[in-house]
This record gives structure tokens, sequence and C-alpha cells, in this order.
């Protein structure tokens, strides 16, 4: 089905590695089922050729001609009215052209020319277009993906848009796929059966390297690692190195000692939440598949009850947790409350629970025990619990056909945004989300294994292939088990540790190769005590001694590394490379002090880049934004020696095989960049200014009416951003020269220049006490910034030439500047 299994430079090598492991590693890619997306790349490389990227071929619909906007040496002008993926448009069935004009392609009531113009994008090219439709032309192609992005003949694929609709139009991907999950998912007797089943193996393997995995992390207790093995119907003295591929096909048997059901909240069973109670210790092991550490261990039913309770105090987790059950049991009834008001009842007792207006007729407030609402429901002693969760699996993905729209959806509704980041895989395929793809593979993870890769191997490792950074996997999900160091005072029995066992949520993640994705938005919300975190920062170790709490804090901000990273750090772990990175540029422009000279800060910062090995330097030629410390973990992950001189024809596998981390890293670097400029006095970042300015309406008393416009180089100059209510008729000019911007006719930053339009009363209402008001204004922004989410949605729109915000199509725009005298 899946080829998602890799080889690592710390797989055991072949005579060390027993020979069933690459026979399970042929089991495991024979059992991963293909997801809707997976499934439709495949039957669009097979139609169209192996040559296009379904994920990277771009369907574009491109508006141009426009009044006051005409041809420039050749060149169009232009904007992006629409961009989506050819795997995005084959699975929401798109068939409008042009404008939204629905069906003209597909039926030949319009057909563009084969070869499109050049177009190059230009920010509010519509500004002096006349109101009403017919003020443009538009132009419908399919485009390599390119950075910068190029709309042109030499970047025009040789696919028709109408030939592409009219094969989606016809080729009933629902009625294919549903074909193929026949296919794909045995019968339920199979499942059951004492034969061996990939599917059934493939669960059951991944829950074992789970508690193997957890164990080494130190995620999981010796006693825990005992009652999994039992779980999975092994004795609890089961070594790893004794393990065989009959063990894990064959049929599970819980013995009678561990207790196993389903968790249960209140009156609603979970779908696939399985909970193994010791009978003699009392200790519960909690299993919760969709999680890279999806083995949670509690000292007795009790302290699992609070940390269920614990979950709904965050909306994130809380979410989480439902989605584990019935999508009918989730919200409330007509008769019965449903799990999320139970989940938030719990989470605030012994406080009473009010009803919202959602409730049903019959639901009464009150209050929610979780000792009385938390329970479990076990099935029949001889129930195979890997089973069972096959069964889940399967409906689970036979629903995901609705992800698929089908002919007579396009006729009643208009596109939706359908999105296939690998959450969607986990969330769908739980119980192997181990062998998620893009991830480690079998092979790699039973290397980490062998090596008994923990705490010890990432502090004292000798090689390249021993090095923390070598020994880290991928990491998903919002309900982890926390390192015992956290843990293990909760199942000491302290209570008052049962609320750190809360994942600490920091964004939502974003898949930046999904070029067509939209994260997830978030309200922005007002900073949090930071303390525990410095704290763990400061935990590091001698790279943070010299900085102060403020600057920990400030790259507590900066860094989108997770606490429970930071406290593996605590150990001796080393920084992970763009933590690293961001402390070693704090670093420097600490060091400058008060210069702020941006010229020393980037010749220090480059001195810090260079490297003696050629692979490194490879890399940097290529993706120059990537720190070097990043490079060397790449390179050292995929086993390869940066000592020796690159091999041309090596060069080009190892370029292919990492090109995709490598740009992820680069949009990891890009986010830090930005949003450390709002700190680093040293750094001129251009895009940090974008952000400001987008931030503004986050601030307490800023004017919500307020447009502010960017103007290039004079007050008569094009627009080059700006924010605020496009109707409004309050609007203020800010004047940009370069990289800097006027306030009376003097340079200055974006900061200053802000407050230079703005009233006495409308300054005061920022409540910017400082003596130096325009830093106030700036370390406020940092405070209040928008999401690492929806900054990155809106630098992309930028990167295709649409405006960092999402407006619709404008006429002629009348500006009504407010003069102000600072």
């Amino acid at each position: 089905m899946n080829d998602i299994a890799h080889e690592s430079a710390d797989s055991p090598t072949p005579s060390a590695a027993p020979k069933w492991r690459d026979e399970l590693k042929a089991v495991i890619d024979l059992a991963l089922p293909q997801s809707p997306g997976q499934f439709g790349e495949c039957l669009i490389k097979q139609k169209w050729g192996a040559g296009i990227d379904p994920q990277t071929a771009l369907l574009v619909t491109l508006d141009y001609h426009y009044k006051g906007h005409p041809a420039e040496n050749g060149f169009e002008q232009g904007r992006v009215a629409s961009s989506r993926s050819l795997l995005h448009a084959l699975l929401s069935n798109d068939q409008t052209v042009g404008d939204g004009r629905f069906a003209e392609t597909a039926f030949g009531l319009y057909t563009p020319p084969d070869v499109g113009p050049t177009i190059r994008i230009v920010e509010h090219v519509d500004e002096f277009a006349d109101h009403g439709s017919g003020n443009h032309q538009t132009y419908e192609g399919i485009y390599r993906q390119t950075t910068p992005q190029v709309y042109g003949p030499l970047t025009q694929l040789n696919l028709r848009p109408a030939d592409f609709k009219k094969w989606v139009w016809e080729l009933e991907l629902k009625d294919l796929y549903q074909a193929y999950l026949d296919q794909a998912w045995p019968a339920d007797a199979v499942q059951v059966a004492a034969r061996p089943s990939a599917l059934r193996t493939s669960v059951k393997a991944a829950f074992v390297m789970a508690a193997w995995l957890q164990r080494h992390e130190q995620r999981l207790t010796q006693e825990g690692l005992a009652l999994a093995m039992r779980a999975a119907g092994l004795s609890a003295d089961q070594s790893w190195q004794t393990l065989t591929l009959e063990q894990l096909q064959a049929p599970t048997r819980v013995p009678s000692t561990v207790k196993f059901g389903l968790l249960k909240l209140y009156r609603y069973t979970a779908t696939d939440i399985w909970a193994f109670r010791d009978t003699v210790s009392a200790r519960v092991l909690v299993y919760i598949p969709g999680n890279s550490s999806p083995l949670h261990e509690f000292a007795n039913t009790a302290q699992l009850r609070q940390w269920v309770a614990t979950q709904g105090k965050l909306d994130a987790t809380r979410q989480a947790l439902a989605r584990h059950f019935a999508e009918d049991d989730r919200e409330d009834g007509t008769f019965h409350a449903g799990v999320l008001t139970a989940l938030d009842g719990m989470a605030i007792y012994p406080a009473k629970h009010w009803l919202g207006n959602n409730a049903g007729f019959f639901n009464n407030d009150g209050y929610w025990d979780p000792n009385d609402y938390i329970g479990f429901d076990d099935p029949a002693a001889a129930t195979d619990p890997f089973a069972r969760l096959l069964m889940t699996m399967k409906q689970a993905a036979r629903a995901e056909l609705r992800a698929i729209r089908d002919d007579a959806q396009v006729n009643r509704d208009q596109l939706s945004a359908v999105v296939e980041p690998v959450v969607q895989w986990v969330n769908r395929f739980g119980p192997l989300a181990l062998f998620v793809p893009g991830g480690e593979g079998v092979l790699a993870l039973a290397g980490l294994i062998d090596a008994g890769y923990g705490l010890n191997q990432a502090v004292n490792g000798k090689t390249p292939g021993q090095r923390s950074e070598g020994r880290t996997r991928t990491v998903f999900g919002l309900l982890n088990a926390l390192p015992m160091l956290g843990a293990e005072s909760a199942l000491n029995g302290s209570a008052a540790q049962a609320d750190s066992m809360a994942e600490r949520v920091r964004e939502p993640s974003v898949d930046p190769a999904e070029p067509g994705a939209r994260p997830a938005s978030e309200p922005a919300v007002a900073p949090t005590p930071l303390n525990p975190r410095i704290e763990l920062i400061r935990g590091i170790g001698p790279s943070v001694a010299s900085f102060s709490d403020e600057v920990l804090a400030q790259i507590a901000k900066v860094s989108a590394v997770d606490d429970d990273m930071l406290r593996l750090m605590q150990t001796g772990r080393p920084p992970t490379p763009l933590l690293a990175d961001t402390i070693s540029r704090f670093k420097i422009d600490q060091d400058l002090g008060l210069e702020a000279d941006t010229v020393l800060f980037n010749q220090r910062y480059e001195a810090l880049q260079k490297s003696e090995h050629e692979w490194v330097r490879l890399f940097q030629r290529e993706y120059p934004d990537l720190p070097t410390i990043a490079i060397e973990q790449m390179l050292d992950r995929y086993g390869i020696d940066i000592t020796s001189l690159p091999d041309a024809t090596e060069a080009r596998q190892v370029f292919a095989r990492l090109d995709g981390k490598a740009r992820q890293y680069q949009q990891h670097v890009r986010l830090d960049r930005v949003y450390e400029g709002f700190y680093l006095r040293s750094v001129a970042n251009a895009e940090t200014d974008t952000l400001a300015l987008h931030s503004l309406n986050n601030l307490p008393g800023w004017p919500k009416d307020l447009r502010i416009e960017v103007l290039d180089g004079a007050s008569s100059g094009r627009v080059l951003d700006r924010c605020g209510p496009l109707d409004s008729p309050h609007c203020r000019n800010i004047i940009k020269v370069g990289n800097r911007y006027l306030r009376q006719g003097r340079q200055t930053d974006v900061y200053d220049a802000v407050l230079g339009v703005l009233t006495d009363e409308e300054r005061s209402a920022l409540h910017l006490t400082s003596p130096d008001p325009a830093k106030a204004l700036r370390l406020n922004l940092g405070d209040r910034a928008l999401s690492r989410a929806d900054t990155l949605l809106g630098l992309q729109r930028l990167d295709t030439g649409l405006t960092f915000e999402r407006q619709g199509l404008r006429g002629a725009v009348t500006r009504q500047p407010l003069r102000v005298t600072p």
C-alpha cells in the first residue's frame, strides 16, 4: 500500500538486526492504508505522468489587464485570484474557472489558449478598476511551483486545465476509493481469526514498539513497560531482543491479572482509548492512539480520573480527547449532556457547572464529580483489543469518503478547501500513527530501541549516529505522555502535580510543504505569565547564563520548542538546532550592546555559520537561510559522514531525500527571524514590520475603525500594505522609503512612524508610559503578535502576490487621510 519506512544511520546492521524486523517492515508496508490524498496522488501520476508532483503543481487563476495597469515590456500586470494544488483540485472536484464561472471549461463553453501570457504579480493591481464584472481579463493555467513564484510559459505545464477537470469530473473518485477500501480492509472475521492478519500485526507492533520507545525516553516506568507487555499478551519480562514476529502475529489474549476496557465518560464509551488495569498493584496504563507517546501510566484509577478532568481545562486537549468518542456523542443531545459538557463540568469540579445555550431541553445544571462519571466499559475476557482497534479504524476510513466531493456535491455546493496534511492521517489511522508517513519507519524505530536511546545517550553520545539530535523521532498529537521528570511525582501520589500532566499547547501545527493548506486560525490572546517557561530555558545551562529573565522571556516567545523538550534539556540534552541558533543570535545582539550595528551583527553571525565540511557547504549553497547546526543535524540523521567528500551521485540522492525537510526548516527559520525582530536591536527585518502592522489590532486601546496604508516613497506613491477595516473612512498614511519610514521628514522605524499618525488621544489610549514609546510599542506588539500559523499564512499569501490578509476584489478606493501633527 504505502512505502513509508526509511532506513537510518541508527538502524542496526544486518548482522545485529534479527531477520523478523525486515519481515515486519514488509508486513507494515503492505498493511498501511492509503489516505484519500495518497490514493489521489497515485491516480494523478498514473494518468498525467510521474513527472508531475500533485502537491506542488498548481492550478492557478490569474486576473490581469486592469484599468491603470497595462502590460509593460511584454509583461502583463495582475493578481492571483485563486491557487490550489492538483491534488486539492482532485479531492474537491473543482469545476470552476476564471472568476467562478462554474463548469464552463468542463462543458466546452470557454476554451483559453494553451499557453498563457507572462503575468507579473502587482500589489493592489485592481485599485483603479471599475466596479462590476468585465473590468479585467482572466487566464487559468497549471504551473510548477517556484521560489519566487513565476507565472509564464517557462513555468507552465503542458496540461490544459479543461482536460484535467474533465478527467476529474468523469473519474468518480469516491467510488474508486470505496472499492480500494473494500479491498484494503479485511472482513471482521479475518481480523479476529487465529491466522495472521497484516493490519492486526501492524497495530500490535505499533503498541509494543511505542512502549519500548517510551521506556527509553523516560515516559514509562519499568513497571509500566511490564504492564504494556502483558496487555499485548506477552510475558511481563519480555525482552526486545528475543521478541519474534510470530508473537506479534498471534491473536492477543490478555491475562486474567489485567483488567481491560474502553474508557467511559458519563454514559459514553470511547471508540479507541483502552485502559489496562493491574489487579494486584492497581497501576493503570491508558492507550490513546494518534499520539507519538500514546501510553499514559497512572498509579491508580483515581489518578487517571484526575488527569482526564485536567484535560478538560484547555480547549485544545478537551477537543482532542472528545475526538476519541463517536461524533454524535460529543455535543449535548435533547435528553443527555454530551462528552464536551461532561469534560467541562469535571474540569471545574467541585464548582457547579451551568449549561450553555446549546444544552438539551431536559438537561440540568449540576456537579460533575470525576469519580462518579469516569469509568470503563469492559468487553468479554476473550476480546482481542487490537482486533477491536482495527474495526474502529475501518469505520473511520469509511467515514473519510465524505472528504471526497462527488459531482452532485459540486452541483450543490461552492468549493470548500480539502487539505490532506499528515495530522489527518494520524487522526484517521491512530493505532498505526507510530508509522506515520514521513516519519522514521519501522527499521529506524527498531534501531532506536536496539540502541536503548534515552537521556543518558543524549548526553554522552560520542559519534554522529549516537548524538541526541540523531535520536529523536517525529512528535505529533496533543495527548502525549510526559517524561517522568514531571510524571513520576504524580505516580508517587502527589495530587498537586496532576495539573502539570496536561500538555502545554503552544501553536497549531503547520505543514510548510502544503502550499494550499490554510493553517487553523486562533484568536490572539493576551500573553500569559511565562515564569515556568523562563525557568525551563534557564535550566538549559551555560549558553543562557548571561541572559536576564526579560531576555529569556523573549527567547521563549521566539522559539516554538515545546516545554516537554525543554524539560529534557534540563537533564543535559543539548538544545534543538533552531533554539541553539536563536540563542546564538540573542548572544550576538547582547554583546553588541547599544551599538545596534546590523552590519556587524551579520558579520559575526555569518562567521558562526562557516564550516570546513564540503557536505555542509553544499547544503548552504542550496539552502542559504538554514543555520549550519540544522544542516549538520539533517545530514547526521540521514547517516552522512560530513567529514567525507560528497560524491555527485550520492549528493543528488541526498538532496532528493532531504529537500522536503530542508524546506520545512526554512519555514521555521523564517518565522523565528520574524518574531526575533521585535527584540533584537541589531536586526532589521521587513517581515517583522509587516507582522507588526497586522498585529496592531490586537493591542488594547487600538482604534478598531482605523485603517493605515503604507505608501511607496511619497504621499502619491502606490499602496504597499494596509491594515484595518477596508471600508473605514478613517485612513492614515505612512510613507516608506527603502527599509525605513518617514515621520515629519526624518527616517525612523515602523513603530515610531505608526505613533506619528495617531492623535494624542489615540496614543494615550495605548498606555505607553515608557520614556521611549516606540520601543514600548515594539515590545507590546511582540507580546501580542499574530500566531505563528496566521503569520505563516500571511507570508505565504505575500509570496504568491496576494495581500497579507484576505480581501475581496475592490474597485477604486478613495482615501481620506487625516492630517496629524505629532
